[in-house]
C-alpha cells in the first residue's frame, strides 16, 4: 500500500493553514462564553486552576468547568500550529536543504526549556517583577532570532520566496500561541482587567490574520492587480478595521459582560463609547464600498458582506440589552471580519503598470533591416 499520498495530504501546508484559521477564530468564540457566562475566574488561579490542583473542583461549579474547557483547547490549538509549523518547513527548498531548520530546531530545544524553568520560576516568586521580565526578554529573543533564521532574499525563485513566507508565518503563528497563553493567564491573575483581556483578544485577532495571510499564499491564489488608488483605498480599509476592532475592545472593556461579578470594568460610558465605535464602523464601510467600486474585486465584496451582517448584529445587540447569544455571534463576527480584510489585503495587488510603460518606452534598437516590410 502506497502510503506517500496520504501522508502529502496531512502535511498539506492547504490544510493545517485552514485548520489554522477556524481553531483561532474558534479561540475567539469559545473565550467570548466564558466571558460571557461569568467564568472568567471560574479558575481562580494561573498556571493551576486552583491553588492545589490543576482540574477544578466540584466546588467550582459550571463556572470551573468552563474555564478550565477553554484552557484545554489551548492545548488542541497547540497542535494545530505545531503541525502547521511542520507541514511549512516540510516543504522542499533547495537552496537551503537542511542546514536552517537544524539551527532552528537546536534553538527551540534549548529555548522553550529555558522558557519553561522561566514560568515556573515566575510562578514560583509569585510573580516576582525581575522573573516576569526575564520570561518576557527570553520570549522575545525566542521569536526574533528564529525570524532571522528563517530570512529569506526577496529576489529568489517565486517558490522560494513564497516557501520562506510560508516558513516565517507558521513559525510566528506557532510561537503566537504560548505567548497567548501566557497573557490569557495575566487576565486571571489581574482578576480580568479589561485592558489585558482587550490585549488577549487583540492577540488573537493577529493570529487569525496571519493564519488567513498562510493560508492565501499556500493556496497560491493569483492575487488581482489594481491601480494605485484601488492599493491605497484597500489599505485605508484595513486601517480602519483595525480602529473598529480597537474600539471593539474599549466598548467591551465598559459594558457589562465582565467575565466575573466582581470584576472591575475601564469606567468609561459604554454608550457613549458605543457611539464612537459605530463611527468607526461607517468609515470602514465607506471605505470598502469605495474599494469595491475602484477595484470591482470579489475579495472587497465578500468584506462588504461581512461587515453588513456583523452591523446588523451590533445593532440587534445593542438595542436589546446585550443578550449571551447574540453578543458571542457579534465575536464570531469580528473573527470573520479579521479574516476577511486580510483576505482583501492579499488579493489587492499593486498594479505593475509602471514596469510595462518604462519597457515600451525604450528605444527602438532594431535595425533599417530589421524595420523592412517583408515581401509581398
Amino acid at each position: 500500500m502506497d502510503l506517500t499520498r496520504p501522508l502529502e495530504r496531512l502535511l498539506s501546508v492547504r490544510v493545517w493553514g485552514l485548520l489554522a484559521l477556524i481553531a483561532n477564530i474558534g479561540i475567539i468564540v469559545t473565550g467570548a462564553v466564558v466571558r460571557l457566562t461569568g467564568s472568567g475566574l471560574g479558575c481562580p488561579t494561573w498556571p493551576q486552576c486552583t491553588d492545589a490542583s490543576y482540574f477544578p473542583h466540584p466546588e467550582l461549579g459550571i463556572y470551573g468547568v468552563i474555564e478550565f474547557g477553554n484552557r484545554l483547547l489551548t492545548f488542541v490549538l497547540s497542535v494545530v500550529v505545531i503541525g502547521l509549523a511542520l507541514s511549512a518547513f516540510a516543504l522542499r527548498d533547495e537552496r537551503h536543504p537542511r542546514g536552517r531548520l537544524r539551527r532552528l530546531a537546536l534553538l527551540l530545544t534549548i529555548g522553550i526549556p529555558v522558557l519553561a524553568v522561566g514560568l515556573i520560576t515566575m510562578v514560583a516568586s509569585d510573580y516576582h517583577p525581575a522573573a516576569v521580565i526575564g520570561v518576557a526578554l527570553s520570549y522575545l529573543i525566542i521569536v526574533v532570532v528564529s525570524l532571522w533564521l528563517t530570512r529569506e532574499a526577496a529576489s529568489g525563485a517565486d517558490d522560494v520566496a513564497r516557501n520562506a513566507l510560508l516558513q516565517r508565518l507558521g513559525l510566528l503563528i506557532a510561537l503566537g500561541i504560548p505567548g497567548q497563553a501566557v497573557v490569557g493567564g495575566f487576565t486571571v491573575l489581574s482578576d480580568l482587567n479589561p485592558y489585558v483581556v482587550a490585549v488577549h483578544l487583540i492577540i488573537s485577532f493577529g493570529l487569525v490574520a496571519m493564519s488567513t495571510w498562510f493560508l492565501r499564499t499556500a493556496r497560491r491564489t493569483v492575487r488581482t492587480p489594481s491601480s494605485g488608488r484601488g492599493h491605497l483605498l484597500a489599505r485605508l480599509t484595513a486601517v480602519s478595521l483595525v480602529l473598529v476592532l480597537w474600539l471593539g475592545t474599549v466598548v467591551t472593556g465598559s459594558g457589562p459582560h465582565s467575565g466575573d461579578e466582581n470584576a472591575h470594568r475601564t469606567g468609561l460610558d459604554p454608550q457613549l463609547m458605543s457611539h464612537v465605535h459605530a463611527i468607526a464602523v461607517y468609515l470602514a464601510l465607506a471605505l470598502t464600498v469605495a474599494t469595491l467600486w475602484v477595484t470591482r474585486s470579489r475579495a472587497a465584496l465578500l468584506l462588504l458582506i461581512i461587515e453588513l451582517a456583523q452591523g446588523l448584529i451590533g445593532f440587534i445587540q445593542y438595542f436589546n440589552g446585550l443578550p449571551i447569544a447574540v453578543v458571542a455571534a457579534h465575536l464570531l463576527g469580528s473573527g470573520l471580519v479579521v479574516a476577511a480584510g486580510t483576505n482583501l489585503m492579499w488579493h489587492i495587488a499593486p498594479s505593475r503598470r509602471s514596469d510595462k510603460t518604462a519597457s515600451q518606452r525604450r528605444p527602438d534598437t532594431r535595425t533599417d533591416v530589421d524595420r523592412a516590410p517583408l515581401p509581398n
